[in-house]
């Protein structure tokens, strides 16, 4: 074994503490740092900054909410207004019925708006008459000797103005009447109350049975704002018709006041 002899005169370098100046430094500011003490959040504050966030997404949502429901509320209210005068309400003349987004239909020889028609059925209707290009005649007189165009009949609502027709285009009109009652029931259309009633359905029938194939129909114009008591609804004796059939003779008090040229 080996002994170590240190010598006492031996002189040793001092360490040199230049490279860890910093790091000392950094240590005493570390440590600086970690004795500085702990100031968390006040828990009110930040409690309150929570319930002011979740108040402004209430608030945020709740306006959006009621933008929705005055919309509704607004159309509701417009819907109800029309509803209650008449389910199909045109107005008192063609004038105000254009302004409400009616059209005529010879189908119904009303103005009708857009919710009342069935676009289907008042095509296939215009189609079926017996003229060379499959239309109907509409005439200014009992006789049917002066035809008159459809433009011209529609501005007979809101008047006692009457247009005449031949029995057959008549039973079509109740025939395609019948039709549109029973598409009523899965496509939506509504019925105007001149001709949702069991009435009607019997002045068809009187007409169609009558077999008078020769006789001149009469029509007036309707604006859908008729209206009926639950009543007169289930009393077919209160309907009044003029378009049953009169052969040669109209019935009295129904020709026009304009002049015909018969």
């Amino acid at each position: 074994m080996t002994d170590i002899i240190f010598s006492k005169s031996a002189t040793y370098d001092p360490v040199s503490l230049g490279d860890n100046t910093s790091t000392h430094s950094q240590s005493s500011e570390n440590q600086d740092l970690e004795d500085l003490p702990f100031t968390p959040i006040p828990k009110r504050k930040w409690k309150r900054t929570l319930l002011g966030g979740i108040i402004s997404a209430v608030l945020g949502c709740l306006a959006i909410v009621g933008a929705f429901d005055i919309f509704h509320r607004v159309g509701s209210i417009a819907s109800q207004r029309q509803h209650t005068q008449s389910p199909c309400y045109c107005g008192h003349s063609s004038a105000e019925a254009r302004s409400l987004d009616c059209e005529y239909i010879p189908m119904a020889s009303a103005w009708l708006p857009p919710h009342c028609r069935d676009t289907y059925l008042e095509t296939e209707f215009d189609k079926l008459g017996p003229n060379p290009d499959s239309t109907w005649t509409y005439y200014a007189d009992y006789a049917r000797t002066t035809p008159i165009a459809i433009s011209t009949i529609s501005e007979f609502a809101g008047s006692t103005t009457r247009f005449y027709n031949e029995w057959q285009w008549h039973v079509m009109h109740c025939m395609f009447y019948w039709r549109k009652l029973h598409r009523a029931q899965f496509s939506g259309v509504v019925i105007e109350p001149r001709f949702n009633t069991d009435a009607h359905i019997g002045h068809c029938t009187r007409l169609i049975l009558s077999m008078n194939t020769t006789s001149t129909t009469v029509s007036g114009v309707g604006l859908g704002s008729d209206k009926w008591t639950r009543e007169e609804l289930e009393d077919p004796a209160n309907w009044r018709d003029v378009r049953d059939g009169y052969g040669n003779q109209p019935p009295k008090g129904y020709l026009n006041d304009m002049v015909m040229n018969t």
